[in-house]
C-alpha cells in the first residue's frame, strides 16, 4: 500500500486550506471564487475553504505532481472550449480532484482529464480519480485517460447529468454512481478494465451509449450496497 505523508493526511482531515500557499492563484474574496486563469504545477494539496468556488479558464495546463491534489469544497468550474481544452494531468505519484458538499452544481465542459488517482487515506475512502460527493455536477464534451483509481469518476449522493465523455484505457471502472440520480447521453467507453459503468441505488437514464473492449459488465446494477 502506497504510504501517504502526513501532510496530506493531516489537511484533507481538517480541510485546513491552502490555496493561500500558491502565489499564482487569483483570490475573489467577496465572490468567493478561487481562479486558475495560467499554466500551473500542483505539487502539494491544493485544499480550498469551504463554500469557495475553484474556476479554471480556457486552454489551461493543470498538472499535478508529487504530493499534488485538489480539494474543493464548494462548485468545480472548469470552463474549457471546444478550441482551448482544459487539461488537467496527474503525474509521478500525485492524485485527483474530490468536490465534497457543493450546494451549487459544478460545471465541467471541454476537459480532458489523464492519469488521476484517487484522494484516498486511511480515514477517507475516495475511489474515484474525479470524485463528487454530496455535490451535484454538470459535465459534458469531456475525456477521460488512463484513469488509475477504482473508479475515473464517482458519483456519491450527487445528483448529475453527462453528455458526450469519452472513457479511454481505463484502470478499473469508468464511471460509478452511489445513490445519485441522473442521465448519461452519447458517450463511448473504450478499453475499460473492470465496469464501464457501475450503479448502485440510483435511478439513471443511459442513452446513445457505446462500448468497446470492457474487461466485466457494460452495465453493472445493484451489485455494491
Amino acid at each position: 500500500r502506497q504510504i501517504i505523508t502526513p501532510k496530506i493526511e493531516d489537511r484533507l482531515i481538517t480541510r485546513n486550506p491552502t490555496h493561500q500557499e500558491f502565489n499564482s492563484l487569483i483570490d475573489d474574496k467577496k465572490n468567493k471564487i478561487i481562479f486558475i486563469k495560467d499554466n500551473i504545477i500542483i505539487k502539494k494539496p491544493l485544499v480550498l475553504p469551504a463554500n469557495y468556488k475553484l474556476k479554471v479558464r480556457e486552454g489551461v495546463n493543470l498538472i499535478l505532481k508529487d504530493e499534488g491534489l485538489i480539494f474543493v469544497q464548494g462548485a468545480l468550474l472548469m470552463e474549457g472550449s471546444k478550441d482551448k481544452k482544459i487539461i488537467v494531468k496527474s503525474e509521478t505519484g500525485a492524485k485527483g480532484i474530490l468536490v465534497l458538499n457543493s450546494k451549487e452544481y459544478s460545471d465541467i465542459k471541454h476537459t480532458i482529464f489523464d492519469s488521476l488517482k484517487p484522494n484516498t487515506n486511511d480515514s477517507l475512502n475516495i475511489t474515484g480519480g474525479l470524485t463528487f460527493y454530496n455535490s451535484p455536477v454538470k459535465i459534458k464534451d469531456t475525456n477521460f485517460l488512463n484513469s488509475q483509481g477504482e473508479d475515473a469518476i464517482n458519483l456519491v449522493r450527487s445528483p448529475f447529468n453527462i453528455k458526450n465523455l469519452f472513457f479511454k484505457n481505463i484502470y478499473s471502472d469508468a464511471i460509478d454512481v452511489d445513490f445519485s440520480d441522473g442521465e448519461i447521453v452519447g458517450s463511448e467507453f473504450i478499453n475499460i478494465g473492470n465496469d464501464a459503468i457501475d450503479i448502485s441505488g440510483a435511478n439513471v437514464l443511459l442513452n446513445q451509449i457505446v462500448f468497446k473492449k470492457v474487461g466485466d459488465k457494460a452495465i453493472s446494477v445493484g451489485e455494491r450496497g
